[in-house]
């Protein structure tokens, strides 16, 4: 290959590349959006969702308000720190805060 093919062949590249990454940008959009992998052909883009982090802790005290319950319920949950998880589950306390740990992601590969 001489120079001027292989710069014809770089620039090529470079053109190709940022086309490429323009649709790869509009369907990683495309999948977050629809919150879910996607799988068309052999082309596979799989929906990662973040991790979630509760807080048990102020799931409880939103819950219980009577202070005596609260710390009935902390002493028998206590082991070295309060078990807040199992006072929540004791309560049935189901909507429980939290946030995300990162942010939902999408990969790209082609399956063979």
């Amino acid at each position: 290959m001489d120079k001027k093919e292989l710069a014809q062949n770089m620039l090529e590249w470079q053109e190709l590349k940022e086309r490429l990454d323009a649709l790869e940008s509009k369907i990683v959009d495309a999948v977050l959006a629809e919150g879910k992998s996607i799988v068309v052909g052999e082309v596979r883009a799989t929906y990662v969702n973040p991790r979630k982090k509760y807080d048990y802790e102020t799931a409880v005290t939103d819950w219980i308000d009577d202070t005596e319950v609260l710390e009935a319920a902390k002493l028998e949950h206590s082991k070295q720190v309060v078990d807040w998880n199992g006072i929540c589950k004791d309560y049935d306390i189901d909507d429980i805060p939290f946030e995300l740990q990162g942010q939902p992601s999408v990969r790209l590969k082609i399956q063979k």
